[in-house]
């Protein structure tokens, strides 16, 4: 199945902190991964998630991450890749879906992660092919949105308690959508 001719998949953030950007890929309505990008930093480079706004996505062969998908048309900007990672730290700018959100283990704290990141990237080329247009946006959501059923398990990673920062998480917990 392909939404190349489709509406474009939305990326919506939910949380811009201090450590990273995390939102919601929304390929169709039965489908939807987590994300993860680094913090926003005015669209810098290699450093900063990129802006809100209406992009094409298609294919690249990428030396370091193999078959990938490029953003493209980001103003300023070149090289934003999806790709497989877990944590903000591990990436320069780019976008990797998880089809999970949780905690993984990072210096000695457990940090905000997405899961299964590689699994999300085959699944995500399995539905969508390797083109397609990207919207990117924010909505504050509840937790019920987002298909967390405890409320509560919101709350240890909003920015006031990101990782490296004092409060951070010293035990993992998972959520799954």
């Amino acid at each position: 199945m392909s939404v190349e001719s489709g509406p474009p998949l939305v990326l919506e953030r939910f949380a811009y902190a201090p450590y990273g950007t995390y939102g919601r890929l929304l390929i169709l309505p039965e489908h939807w991964m987590w994300t993860v990008e680094r913090e926003w930093l005015d669209n810098e480079r290699f450093k900063s998630c990129i802006p809100e706004g209406e992009y094409e996505v298609g294919p690249r062969t990428s030396s370091r991450f193999g078959a990938v998908m490029e953003v493209m048309n980001v103003p300023n900007r070149t090289d934003i890749l999806f790709h497989a990672a877990n944590w903000p730290s591990s990436l320069q700018g780019c976008i990797s879906p998880g089809l999970g959100f949780g905690f993984l283990p990072s210096g000695g704290q457990f940090c905000p992660a997405v899961l299964s990141s590689r699994r999300a990237m085959g699944k995500l080329k399995e539905i969508v092919g390797r083109s397609f247009s990207l919207q990117v946006t924010s909505r504050r959501r509840t937790a019920l949105e987002l298909g967390i059923a405890d409320r509560e398990a919101l709350i240890p990673w909003l920015p006031a308690l990101a990782c490296g920062h004092e409060g951070a998480k010293t035990s993992p917990e998972r959520w799954s959508p």
